[in-house]
């Protein structure tokens, strides 16, 4: 069951991350770690401790729907076209504006991994983790979870 952790929270958990402080949840319980000048997000992690737990162990559905499945369709679709690529598959004629739409294919599957986690900051993890995780040998494309 998925948690609404509300706008305040959201917003809590983005500021964490771009003031480099890591939160992370391991056996029901929270851990926050990184730089210490910001004892003002680390008093506002504390206040909201059971909410961003809940949050970050009950994902909202709308994060399968709408970001998980397109991201893994994705990744299966680019792995197709590197194959095409690789195998000389396409036509030397087509070939170039073939690579052109791989390229801006695998620039719309980085996009929508940064909106996810934009809009919702409780969802860490790997998108690909049901297909064995991202995977730099077969399209070059991370998540932002492998790619750190």
């Amino acid at each position: 069951m998925a948690v609404d952790i509300g706008f305040t929270v959201r917003r809590l958990l983005l500021e964490c991350k771009d003031a480099g402080i890591e939160i992370k949840v391991q056996d029901n319980k929270l851990a926050a770690r990184g730089s210490k000048d910001r004892t003002d997000l680390y008093e506002k992690i504390k206040k909201n401790k059971k909410t961003i737990i809940e949050a970050m162990t009950n994902i909202p559905e709308a994060v399968e729907v709408a970001y998980l499945s397109r991201l893994r369709a994705g990744q299966e679709y680019l792995q197709e076209c590197m194959e095409r690529l690789e195998g000389g598959l396409v036509d030397k004629d087509k070939e170039r504006r073939y690579i052109e739409r791989v390229a801006e294919l695998l620039c719309k599957w980085q996009l929508l991994d940064d909106e996810m986690r934009r809009l919702f900051p409780e969802y860490r993890g790997c998108p690909l983790v049901k297909v064995g995780g991202c995977d730099f040998d077969i399209i070059p494309v991370k998540c932002q979870e492998c790619a750190e």
